[in-house]
């Protein structure tokens, strides 16, 4: 993948056509040792006062100066029309080859400027190129010969055929209108050419309004969510779909709310306890009761004629006994005896979580008309995190298709694009949700020891407080495990509050620290992810997905050399994946 500066595409650029150009560069195989500058400022223009490149491309071969222009490109009576997607009509007699090669010969004067004229630096070989994401401009440069070359074209037709390949076009065309030697960049070339060019960016944006920005275009619904929400008017029993995050919380609270709102009693079921305050702590409303499962199913016993031998039983069970076997033995009876004081809805948050026939048994007591005749909304994500818990039961899902309206969410409105395709290519879930919103790159870190990687997340925390100016509630440190070693190695001057100590409306005033399986359902701004050792089993790819897919904005993370080579295999994979997608 492309090296971009800066990693993301700025929400000032309004442009469709740069945003796509941007994806297909950095997004493109093979492409590790190239270097693209984006939106370079040129403070000394050819002929302007001031001007900018679109792309500056800097691969081993050449130095190219890219122009996009989006919507449809003709030329007709002495004049360039650029045609938008609304159909607005901009003439110009400059055509976008005149912008692009003085935006080349621009920036040649200020390398020469600033290089000896007889260095490399100022003798790189030094190209153009236009591109157009919507048209094939190339058929009509061709009739117009003598002016324009089409060669010097990336147009829709073009780019299905890959960067490279278009690359190596353009490279090969600019090579032979050079009339004297030119180099090709080396490494050095490229790192010290790039150093130079980057003071032309302003400033760099710090993460924390970028993160404003990502997080406004995310907030809205989508047409699917839209229509989620108005089956709850006309579908007593709803089966919701999705990956993680589709948004499926979101719609679970929204219906509680709905129904309180309509004088019906509620019950909310998910399987964590963080998510179970987290959405106590957002519906707020009398009629609406949230539980955990084994919480609910556990009160339900308590309060039946169940209890004496439950108790007995308790007292020589183990823990797995007393979750596996005990509660899914007694809670079925005494929700029978207890079906007197049922619940208009029921609303099932991370259903996969505890999709079991016992829990199937005590919803269907305590639900007015049952689960065959009774009003319930059922949200689930079948893929990765089923693995977690191991507590899917794919028959009872079947069960409950068979009775209800099922809809499926495809969208990702969680998570941004880098984020989402990261977590898929690392756990390569069964079904994608496409995310629509772009963001920064996901970075990874290595480490060999447990104090090398409680001091990467120092480095991590210092950076994004003091640097990116992140308010430390925004971050959340995930890791399988309960009390990891780098815990105790970490001395960093950013305290980590557990999760766990939190008060029950989860909003802690600095950052959290918690296991991935606690944090399922909830996210954050910023996670770094740690103590990923393993990418093997389903469950290893589970961990990691859920992980990876609680961040929404930035996510860092860490993983052990050892597994370097592991990982670069599963990028490799995903990338001829997605190159037979896109050919097929």
């Amino acid at each position: 993948m492309t090296r971009m500066i800066p990693d993301v595409i700025h929400p000032d650029v309004r442009s469709s056509a740069e945003r796509r150009v941007f994806q297909w560069l950095k997004s493109a195989p093979g492409t590790d040792d190239w270097v693209c500058l984006h939106s370079l400022g040129l403070a000394k223009h050819e002929t302007q006062r001031a001007g900018e490149i679109d792309f500056l491309l800097v691969t081993r071969h050449a130095v190219l100066v890219l122009e996009v222009k989006g919507g449809r490109v003709n030329r007709g009576n002495g004049e360039w029309r650029h045609v938008n997607r609304f159909d607005q009509v901009n003439s110009t007699r400059r055509s976008p080859f005149e912008q692009v090669r003085n935006a080349m010969f621009s920036l040649e004067r200020r390398v020469r400027d600033r290089f000896d004229r007889g260095s490399r630096l100022a003798n790189l070989l030094m190209g153009y190129g236009v591109v157009t994401p919507d048209c094939a401009l190339r058929s009509d440069v061709d009739d117009h010969e003598g002016t324009e070359s089409s060669e010097s074209v990336i147009d829709c037709d073009c780019m299905p055929k890959g960067a490279i390949w278009c690359i190596g076009q353009l490279t090969t065309f600019n090579r032979e209108q050079q009339t004297r030697k030119k180099f090709e960049p080396r490494k050095s070339d490229a790192e010290e050419l790039v150093e130079f060019l980057r003071g032309d960016f302003d400033a760099v944006v710090p993460l924390s309004a970028t993160a404003r920005s990502t997080l406004e275009r995310m907030q809205a619904l989508e047409p699917a969510q839209y229509a989620i929400l108005d089956m709850l008017r006309d579908e007593p029993r709803l089966l919701v779909t999705g990956s993680a995050g589709t948004g499926k919380t979101v719609l679970a609270r929204e219906a509680a709310r709905r129904a309180a709102w309509h004088g019906q009693r509620v019950l909310m079921l998910c399987f964590n306890r963080f998510l179970a305050d987290h959405l106590r702590s957002q519906v707020k409303d009398d009629r609406v009761t949230v539980k955990t499962i084994f919480s609910f199913a556990r009160g339900l016993i308590e309060q039946s004629d169940q209890r004496t031998e439950f108790s007995k039983s308790e007292n020589r069970a183990s823990a797995s006994d007393l979750w596996d076997k005990l509660i899914p033995e007694h809670a079925p009876l005494a929700a029978i005896e207890r079906s007197e004081d049922a619940f208009d809805v029921i609303i099932v948050d991370e259903a996969q979580d505890l999709l079991m026939q016992w829990v199937l048994d005590v919803i269907d007591a305590v639900l007015v008309g049952g689960l065959s005749g009774g009003t319930w909304r059922i949200f689930l994500d079948s893929n990765n995190q089923a693995a977690v818990y191991g507590r899917y039961d794919e028959s009872v899902a079947a069960s409950l298709q068979r009775i209800a309206c099922r809809q499926a969410l495809y969208l990702n409105v969680r998570n941004t694009r880098e984020i989402a395709e990261e977590s898929y290519m690392v756990a390569r879930p069964s079904v994608r949700a496409e995310s629509r919103v772009d963001g920064s790159s996901v970075i990874y870190e290595w480490y060999d020891t447990s104090d090398e990687q409680a001091e990467i997340v120092e480095s991590i925390l210092e950076r994004l407080i003091a640097r990116d100016r992140i308010d430390p509630a925004t971050v959340t440190v995930l890791s399988p495990f309960k009390s990891p070693t780098w815990l105790n190695s970490y001395s960093g001057s950013r305290p980590l509050t557990l999760l766990a100590e939190n008060n029950a409306q989860l909003q802690p005033s600095g950052i959290t620290y918690a296991t991935v399986s606690a944090f399922k359902g909830l996210e954050n701004d910023v996670i770094i992810l740690t103590d990923i050792d393993a990418l093997e089993s389903d469950r290893d790819r589970a961990i990691a997905y859920v992980g990876m897919t609680r961040a929404r904005i930035q996510l860092f993370v860490l993983l052990p050399t050892e597994l370097e080579p592991e990982y670069r295999m599963l990028v490799r994979e995903w990338l001829e994946d997605e190159e037979e997608n896109l050919r097929g």
